[in-house]
C-alpha cells in the first residue's frame, strides 16, 4: 500500500468535511510568519523604524492596523497601554538586518531576511517558531527538498493537513506510514485528492474548496518559499549551507548576501585578499597578530574584518580595544572597581575579555545543535601593553588548545571559567615603536603573526587613492624613500608604509596633499627614525630637506617643490655617498696624520 492511500479512507472524509466544508478554511501549522498584507518582509524594517520611533505607524488606516496585527501575529511588535512596542525579536531583527544592509525593500534580500528572522526567533525560544521549524525538519526527513522547494502547492497543502479533527491529524498518519522512508519524488497532491471517493456533493464540494484554497495562495507563494528556503539554511551545517547557496537558482545579490550573513569557512566573497587570508587564519588559529611599520594598513584591515565579522556572526559579535602601558589586568579580565555614587565601596567587574567570553557563551546556548556564532576580540596596538600583565595566567588558556579547560581566576577562586572556542583574538602591532619592550614570548608562541609590510602595489590596485602626481608615482617614491632607509642602516621594522603617501581621489590639490604627508608625515617620522642626525635625514631626503636637514619646502613654488621630489626618484640630489669611498677617506686622512705627527717627530 502507498502511504497515501491511508488518506483515502473514512478518517481522512470525515476530516475532509470538517475542516473544507465551510466558506472559510482554517489553517493548519504554517511554514512561514505571514498572515495578510505581511506576505514578505522587504517592508517590515520601515514598520520596525516607524514603531520603534512613534509607537505606532505614522499612516493610519486599515492597512496600519492590519500591519500591526500582522507584525504582532508574528511577535516583532506587542501592544501595550501605551502605544505599539518592539519585542526582543523586533528589536534583533531590525538591528541585525541594519548591520547587513538588508533593512531595505529589495526582493532579492528576503531570503537573508528570513534567515535572521528564524536565526532570532530560534535563540529566544519563541514558540510559533520553534513549531515552524519543527515541522519543516518532520517534512524534509519524507520529501526531497528540491521537490518541496518547486511545488508551492504542496507547501500549502501540507500545512493545512497538518491540524487535528476530532483526533485525527493526516500529517501524523503519514509520518507513522512513512515511517522515515524518503520518496523518490513529491506527491501531486492534487492527484491524491481526485482520488477520494466522490460519493456525494459534500466530499465533492470539501475537496474543490480545499483546492480552490491552496491554489489561490500557491499563486503568492514567494513569501513561503523564501521562508522554507531560510529554515533549510538555518537547519544545515555552516559549509553545506554555504555550498546549497550556490547550487540553488537564485539571485546573484541574493547568493552573495546569504554567503555574506551566515557564518562559515567560506571567504571567497571577501574582496581583498589580505582581509580575506586573516579572516581564514582566524578561523584556522584563532589567535592572530597583525605586524608591520607605520601606515602599512594594520589598524585599517583590523577595522574592516570587525565589520565584516559583525555582519556575518550578527550583532555584539566584535569587542575592541587599545592597549596602553597602563592598561591592566583588572581592566582586561576582571577586578575590583569603586561603586559609582558609594564612595568607598567596590565591587567586582568583568574585564573586556571576560565580557566577550560571556557573549561566546550566550551565542552557544542559542544555537545547541548548530556550530556557533564566532566572537572577534580586536586588541589594537597590542605591543603598547604589558602583555604578561595584562593578561596574567589567561596567556595559557587562551591558545587554541587549551579552550574549554577549566581555571579559576585570582579575584574569583571559587568559580569555574574557561575560554569558548568561538573566542577569537586580533591584535595589531607597530614594529616601529621601540619604546616598548618586545612581546612576551609566551604570546608569541599562542598567536600567528601576519605581515603587513609596505605595498608599492597598493597605488596601482586602489580606484580611490592616487596612483600619481603630476607624473610623480608615488609607488616609486615610496620604493626610494624606503631604500634610502635602508642604505642609512635602518632596519624594514622602520619603513615607511604607503598609508602615508595615500592622496584622495577627490582632492581638489593632489600637489598640495603631497606636500602635506611629506611635512607632517614622512618628514617627522625619518627625522626620529635618524634620531635626528640630520646629516641621515638630509642624505635620504635630499632637496625637500635644506643642508643642515630641516624641512625646505614649506613657502616652495609647486613646480620647486615637484622638482625636489622628483630629484628623490632619479637620485639626483644629494647623491647618496659611497660608503667605501667614505673608508677610503678616512684612511687616506688618518694616514696622513700620521705621517705629519711622525715628521714632527
Amino acid at each position: 500500500m502507498n502511504w497515501h492511500e491511508a488518506l483515502s479512507g473514512h478518517g481522512f472524509r470525515t476530516w475532509l468535511l470538517n475542516i473544507a466544508s465551510g466558506s472559510t478554511i482554517p489553517q493548519g501549522q504554517p511554514l512561514d510568519p505571514f498572515i495578510t498584507s505581511m506576505r514578505v518582509l522587504k517592508n517590515v524594517s520601515y514598520w520596525l523604524i516607524d514603531i520603534e520611533e512613534n509607537q505606532s505607524l505614522s499612516s493610519t488606516g486599515r492597512g496600519a492596523d492590519q500591519a500591526i496585527i500582522d507584525l504582532t501575529s508574528a511577535h516583532l511588535v506587542e501592544r501595550q497601554d501605551s502605544g505599539v512596542y518592539l519585542t526582543d525579536l523586533g528589536k534583533n531583527v531590525l538591528e541585525e538586518w541594519t548591520y547587513a544592509d538588508l533593512d531595505n525593500n529589495e526582493d532579492d534580500d528576503e531570503i537573508p531576511r528570513c534567515y535572521i528572522l528564524v536565526k532570532h526567533a530560534f535563540s529566544l525560544h519563541i514558540e510559533k517558531y520553534l513549531e515552524m521549524v519543527k515541522f519543516w525538519k518532520e517534512i524534509r526527513e519524507i520529501y526531497p527538498i528540491t521537490d518541496l522547494l518547486n511545488s508551492p502547492e504542496a507547501l500549502y497543502l501540507l500545512s493545512y493537513l497538518n491540524q487535528a479533527i476530532d483526533g485525527y491529524n493526516p500529517w501524523h498518519v503519514i509520518q507513522v506510514v512513512c515511517n522515515g522512508d524518503v520518496q523518490e519524488e513529491l506527491i501531486d497532491w492534487g492527484e491524491l485528492i481526485s482520488q477520494m471517493p466522490d460519493t456525494d456533493e459534500s466530499i465533492s464540494g470539501a475537496i474543490e474548496n480545499l483546492t480552490r484554497r491552496v491554489n489561490d495562495y500557491a499563486t503568492r507563494a514567494t513569501g513561503r518559499l523564501n521562508f522554507c528556503r531560510a529554515m533549510e539554511l538555518f537547519l544545515m551545517e555552516q559549509n553545506e549551507a554555504h555550498l546549497t547557496i550556490d547550487r540553488w537558482d537564485i539571485p546573484e545579490r541574493t547568493r552573495d548576501r546569504c554567503h555574506y550573513i551566515i557564518p562559515g569557512l567560506l571567504f571567497a566573497n571577501i574582496g581583498n585578499q589580505k582581509t580575506r587570508e586573516v579572516f581564514e587564519l582566524l578561523y584556522e588559529r584563532s589567535n592572530v597578530i597583525l605586524y608591520g611599520p607605520p601606515g602599512t594598513g594594520k589598524t585599517y584591515h583590523a577595522l574592516e574584518i570587525s565589520s565584516l565579522w559583525e555582519q556575518r556572526n550578527g550583532p555584539r559579535t566584535v569587542f575592541r580595544v587599545t592597549f596602553h602601558p597602563t592598561y591592566s589586568y583588572e581592566d582586561f579580565v576582571e577586578g575590583f572597581k569603586p561603586i559609582k555614587d558609594q564612595p568607598g565601596e567596590f565591587e567586582l567587574q568583568d574585564g573586556i575579555l571576560k565580557k566577550a567570553c560571556n557573549r561566546c557563551n550566550e551565542l552557544i546556548a542559542e544555537t545547541p545543535d548548530r556550530t556557533p556564532p564566532q566572537v572577534l576580540l580586536l586588541i589594537d596596538e597590542i605591543n603598547r601593553g604589558d602583555v604578561s600583565r595584562v593578561f596574567g595566567e589567561l596567556i595559557t588558556y587562551i591558545e587554541a588548545d587549551k579552550r574549554n579547560e577549566p581555571f579559576s581566576l585570582a579575584q574569583s577562586p571559587d568559580n569555574e571559567y574557561f575560554i569558548p572556542e568561538n573566542l577569537n583574538i586580533l591584535g595589531t602591532m607597530n614594529t616601529a615603536d621601540k619604546s616598548i619592550s618586545l612581546l612576551d614570548i609566551a604570546l608569541r608562541r599562542r598567536f600567528a603573526f601576519y605581515e603587513m609590510p609596505p605595498d608599492n602595489s597598493f597605488f596601482d590596485s586602489s580606484d580611490i587613492f592616487l596612483g600619481a602626481v603630476e607624473g610623480i608615482e608615488l609607488s616609486t617614491l615610496l620604493e626610494e624613500l624606503n631604500n634610502r632607509l635602508e642604505d642609512e642602516g635602518i632596519e624594514p621594522d622602520r619603513a615607511l608604509g604607503h598609508a602615508l603617501l595615500a592622496i584622495s581621489t577627490d582632492t581638489p590639490n593632489p600637489i598640495g596633499d603631497l606636500k602635506k604627508k611629506i611635512m607632517y608625515d614622512i618628514y617627522p617620522l625619518i627625522s626620529e627614525y635618524c634620531y635626528n642626525d640630520r646629516g641621515r635625514v638630509k642624505r635620504i631626503l635630499g632637496n625637500l630637506v635644506s643642508q643642515d636637514g630641516r624641512l625646505a619646502i614649506n613657502n616652495t613654488a609647486e613646480a620647486d617643490f615637484l622638482d625636489s621630489v622628483s630629484s628623490i626618484i632619479n637620485r639626483t640630489s644629494p647623491p647618496l655617498i659611497d660608503e667605501t669611498l667614505i673608508a677610503n677617506e678616512i684612511s687616506s686622512d688618518d694616514l696622513s696624520e700620521t705621517d705629519t705627527e711622525s715628521d714632527g717627530e
